[in-house]
């Protein structure tokens, strides 16, 4: 058991370490604070869970761009959960993940378990949040078993995701050519029914 004190000496020890190392652990995220476009948690020496969104105080900075540069990077490497949250096209008046989409695609993230493509800080309406198309998406997560998505305008493309045990839609209407991808792939057996 770790007393107080000597949890609180590990936390300094801990962001002094981070402070000093950050170029070589945080990559394309060590010029920006953890408040402006990301977060993460850590597992083994390696992101365990990121979170990147735009932050209206930072609204140059090309979110897309910046999650292609993380998953490339070395701490990205055993990444098991993806949260992409607002992109900064919301800032214009618009929402479109698919430049998420696209770095995920393009990076791969082979051990990626969990995916959100949602603004979970309800920056935007959800009639406003265009999704995009998923098509490339699937061969660069083959270890995908869970999917959240929260808007409307997406494209599903031919899923093939065997180990997708949760698909969560949240949408102001769900088009016909997605539910018709969802049943093609069920009954390929590219995911689980």
């Amino acid at each position: 058991t770790v007393s107080g004190e000597e949890l609180f000496a590990i936390k300094q020890k801990q962001a002094e370490l981070l402070e000093e190392h950050q170029e070589a652990l945080l990559g394309p995220f060590a010029e920006y604070g953890p408040s402006d476009c990301f977060s993460c948690e850590w597992k083994v020496g390696y992101w365990d869970k990121l979170t990147v969104f735009s932050n209206y105080d930072q609204s140059k900075v090309q979110t897309g761009p910046l999650l292609r540069e993380a998953l490339r990077h070395p701490s990205g490497e055993h990444l098991r959960e993806l949260h992409a949250g607002i992109p900064e096209s919301v800032w214009a008046g618009e929402s479109d993940w698919q430049d998420y989409i696209d770095a995920i695609a393009e990076a791969g993230a082979p051990e990626l378990r969990r995916l959100h493509l949602a603004d979970d800080e309800d920056n935007a309406e959800i009639s406003w949040c265009h999704i995009g198309d998923l098509s490339a998406l699937w061969q660069a997560v083959p270890e995908l078993e869970y999917l959240r998505l929260r808007g409307v305008g997406m494209d599903l493309g031919d899923i093939d995701a065997p180990r997708l045990s949760t698909l969560l839609i949240e949408s102001g209407g769900i088009p016909n050519d997605a539910i018709r991808a969802i049943g093609r792939a069920m009954i390929a057996g590219k995911m689980p029914d």
